[in-house]
């Protein structure tokens, strides 16, 4: 069986930056479900009528900024975690 040898394409902080800007893209891009499913979790009065209506309650009372409230603290937090799990990834991916 070949082994294949350290993938020497993107140095350590390249790797910390890629993981990094990718969870915080997937987190960014899934925002509006999040707040709609969070609302639907919560039970308001609004979202039993299914997520189409939920999602135009929102937008109607609140506007568009509505769907990605509080985006930015979830993206700080996440910044380290995807950073970290994307290294390791690649440095135990490498390894095996």
């Amino acid at each position: 069986m070949v082994h294949p040898g350290k993938d020497e394409r993107l140095t350590f902080v390249q790797n910390v930056v890629c993981g990094a800007v990718s969870g915080i893209t997937a987190k960014s891009l899934v925002s509006p479900l999040e707040v709609v499913k969070i609302l639907s979790q919560v039970g308001t009065r609004n979202a039993r009528h299914g997520l189409r209506k939920t999602f135009q309650t929102v937008y109607r009372n609140e506007g568009l900024k509505a769907f990605w409230k509080g985006n930015g603290v979830s993206c700080l937090r996440l910044f380290p975690y995807s950073a970290t799990q994307f290294v390791a990834f690649n440095s135990i991916a490498v390894s095996i």
